[in-house]
């Protein structure tokens, strides 16, 4: 396994994080479906892609871009820079290693986009 995606595993992947994200997330799903009188129609669906969209590119950007730029902060860049890693296996770990705690929350949405879009 990379060591900088095992990095940014054990950096970001709690077990606080990985129950309250689809907990909030879920929350967020049920009252919009309550709002739209229990019932999973265009406003929920619509409201689901929005937030899967919202956290998989904004979300995701941003956790990503912040993996480098802790590591510029705190003064390690260089150090993984003169690293024996080569620079894609780094980018690759950082990039799929510091968003890893958005995915597991999707179960949700990804659920109520399965159920609105038939």
């Amino acid at each position: 396994m990379n060591p900088e995606f095992r990095r940014n595993l054990i950096l970001h992947l709690s077990p606080h994080r990985l129950i309250a994200m689809p907990t909030v997330l879920g929350a967020f799903v049920l009252v919009v479906y309550t709002l739209q009188d229990r019932s999973f129609d265009w406003g929920t669906g619509l409201v689901a892609e929005f937030a899967y969209y919202f956290f998989t590119f904004l979300w995701g950007t941003k956790l990503a871009a912040e993996s480098i730029v802790g590591e510029v902060v705190d003064g390690t860049w260089d150090q993984q820079r003169m690293s024996a890693m080569r620079p894609w296996r780094m980018a690759w770990g950082k990039l799929f290693g510091a968003n890893a705690v958005h995915r597991p929350s999707f179960s949700p949405v990804l659920a109520t986009l399965r159920v609105t879009v038939r």
